[in-house]
Formats: structure tokens, C-alpha cells, sequence
């Protein structure tokens, strides 16, 4: 039998499917599925990357918990389809400027023959053999563009905001780590802070939106406790990081939450 079928996006979060261990099948067309299909731009910590058509980047702690395996079986996948020829990695170290101090942590996939597995997106149920002339049309029309001028390259976010942009993998990691939160009503609300000021006053809005989000992880953890623990009322904890965070900022532009922060701190060097 040849040819190809097609699947539509998202097929996998049907709830039929949901909450069960993925086959090496299932997590095969997971990558696939995944895949840009084609140029675009992605924020991994702060910084833009170009994924190629066929190619998508996502850490192997996400892809663990997205296929509910353990991440040394992810490893060990990968390494099976990169000897297969399947797929090719790298590491998205080596796509950011500050190199592996960045701590990104993210793997670089690229679907091998992708074109094999993604058809066109005016192409229909066609044969192969009508699919591969469709596909040489459309990449001579994409050359004789990018001789006129750059190709359009959009963006894909999980949130997608007026200063914020994070992909799936950095919202997913900070969701893990910010728990205690509404995350995505935090991110809109900081956004929304953060794009009424100069954008010269902003600096590294990653970096700002880490510190804001733990700050206020922090807060919901205490008050929880605080409801289990009557008797607990001690003061945060704040890292020297907090208060280098909170030094280079102007203070007559910190918002609440940042007000607060300042606050613990100076209460901590009083007490201190």
C-alpha cells in the first residue's frame, strides 16, 4: 500500500487519547505532528531561534511528560531514530548567542524526509507520486519569492502576549515550576503591566517575568501554608538574585507585586 492519509493537529489531546502512555508509534507521529511545517521563529529563555520546516524543539523533560515516560526512555528513543536515520538532533545551545551557559536545555529535532510524511497544504487526498510534484511546485514558488524578497516566518507561542512570547516547552516548564499560580492570568496581567512602560525601562523581560512569577508562587505558597499552619507567619526567603533583580529597577516604576518583594527584602536586612 502507498500513498500517504491525513491526520489533523491536535488529534493526540482528544480526550479518547488523553492520560495514557504513548506507544513508540503514538510518540513517532507526536514529533511529526509537532513539527513546523514550516519557517518559523520560536522564544527558547528569551531568546529567537528559526525552526526549518520539519524541525521542532522541545527539552526531554517536556517530551517525558507529554509521553508519560521516564526521560532516560526518551533519551534512549532518540538516540534508536537518530541511528535509524528517522530523525537529527542538536542541541539549542548552539543556536543562542550565549552558548551552553544559557541553560535552554532544549534538543533541536529534525524530522528526516519530513516532506515524505507532511503534505502540502493545498495538496487532498492525492497518490504520492501527485503529492512529491505538488510539493516541487510549491518549493520552486518559494524560491522564486525568496528571490524578490524574505519569505514570511511566523511565530508559534503557547502565549503570546505584547512583550511575553513563550513556547510550549517554556510555558510548560514554568507551569511545572510555578504551581501555586494561575499562570496564563499571571503572564496576561504582567504583559499588560509590562507594555504601558518605555520599552527602554523594560530590560530582559524573561528574566523580569521569572522573578515576578516566583515572587508571587512564593506569596500563594506562604498563604497556603498559612491556612494548613495557623501559627506560620515567618518572612519570605529571599535569594541574593531577588535583591539584585530588585536593585536595577527604577522604584518609582515596580508594580505590585515587585513593591512587595522590595519590601521583604528591606524587612530581612532590618531584621538582619
Amino acid at each position: 500500500m502507498s500513498g500517504y492519509y491525513r491526520m489533523h493537529r491536535g488529534w493526540m489531546e482528544n480526550p479518547t487519547f488523553m492520560n495514557e502512555r504513548h506507544t513508540r508509534a503514538q510518540a513517532w507521529c507526536w514529533l511529526i505532528e509537532r513539527a513546523a511545517w514550516k519557517d518559523c521563529r520560536v522564544d527558547i529563555k528569551g531568546q529567537t531561534i528559526v525552526l526549518k520546516r520539519g524541525q521542532l524543539s522541545y527539552s526531554t523533560r517536556f517530551l517525558a511528560k507529554a509521553w508519560q515516560w521516564p526521560e532516560t526512555v526518551v533519551r534512549r528513543f532518540l538516540i534508536r531514530l537518530k541511528s535509524d536515520a528517522m530523525i537529527d538532533t542538536e542541541s539549542s545551545h548552539t543556536r543562542l548567542k550565549t552558548g551552553a551557559a544559557s541553560g535552554a536545555g532544549q534538543t533541536i529535532i529534525t524530522i528526516c524526509n519530513y516532506g515524505k510524511y507532511q503534505c502540502s497544504q493545498d495538496e487532498g487526498g492525492a497518490a504520492s507520486g501527485a503529492g512529491a510534484a505538488q510539493e516541487r511546485r510549491r518549493s520552486g514558488a518559494n524560491k522564486k519569492k525568496g528571490k524578490k524578497g524574505k519569505k514570511e516566518i511566523k511565530e508559534i507561542y503557547a502565549f503570546d502576549g505584547k512583550i511575553i512570547h513563550l513556547t510550549e516547552a517554556d510555558f510548560a516548564s514554568w507551569e511545572e515550576s510555578y504551581s501555586c499560580i494561575n499562570l496564563r492570568a499571571e503572564l496576561q496581567a504582567h504583559d499588560d503591566y509590562l507594555a504601558g512602560i518605555p520599552p527602554e525601562e523594560i530590560g530582559n523581560w524573561f528574566q523580569r517575568t521569572s522573578n515576578k512569577l516566583r515572587n508571587e508562587n512564593a506569596r500563594a505558597a506562604r498563604e497556603r501554608r498559612g491556612k494548613t499552619n495557623p501559627g506560620f507567619n515567618g518572612p519570605y526567603e529571599r535569594s541574593q538574585e531577588d535583591a539584585d533583580y530588585i536593585a536595577g529597577l527604577d522604584p518609582c516604576r515596580l508594580d505590585a507585586g515587585e513593591e512587595a518583594l522590595l519590601a521583604d527584602i528591606r524587612r530581612g536586612q532590618a531584621d538582619g
